[in-house]
C-alpha cells in the first residue's frame, strides 16, 4: 500500500514514520501545498480500520487540535480500500464511515484524487467542538 501511495501521490512529500518510542504516531506524516497531515496505514480482515487504543488517543488529541488525520484501510474480506478523514473524536473505530471505498486494486489515480481532495479545505475539521468522554 505505500509504494502504491507514494507513486500515485506525487505532489506530497511523505516521511514515513517508524517509531518505537512514541505508542499510536500515524505511519505517514505528508505536506501538501503548505499544508500537512497525517495518514495511518492499516490492512486487515476486519471492515473497519483496527486501531489500538494509543493510535484512537494520538489521532483523537489532535484531531481535537484541528489536525488532518487521515486513514486508508485494505479491508482484505470485503477486498475494498477505504478512506477515511477524521473529523471529530473516534471511541469506536467499528463506528467510523468510510469517506470513499474503491476495489482493492487498479484504483489508485481515483484513491490519489480522493486524498488530495480530503486533505484540501473542502473538508472542516469539527475535532475541537467534538464530544469528548468525562
Amino acid at each position: 500500500m505505500w509504494k502504491h501511495l507514494k507513486e500515485s501521490l506525487k505532489d506530497i512529500r511523505f516521511t514515513r514514520i517508524e517509531s518505537r518510542t512514541i505508542n499510536g504516531i500515524p505511519d505517514l506524516y505528508g505536506v501538501y501545498k503548505g499544508k500537512s497531515f497525517w495518514m495511518e496505514l492499516k490492512a486487515d480482515y476486519v471492515s473497519y480500520p483496527k486501531l489500538s487504543k494509543w493510535q484512537l488517543s494520538w489521532i483523537n488529541l489532535h484531531v481535537k487540535d484541528g489536525v488532518p488525520v487521515l486513514i486508508c484501510n485494505i479491508a482484505l474480506s470485503q477486498r475494498a480500500l477505504k478512506l477515511y478523514r477524521i473529523l471529530a473524536w473516534v471511541e469506536k473505530p467499528q463506528d467510523l464511515v468510510p469517506d470513499a471505498v474503491f476495489p482493492m486494486h487498479g484504483q489508485w489515480d481515483k484513491v490519489a484524487q480522493k486524498v488530495y481532495e480530503m486533505i484540501s479545505d473542502k473538508y472542516t475539521v469539527i475535532g475541537t467542538t467534538a464530544h469528548e468522554p468525562r
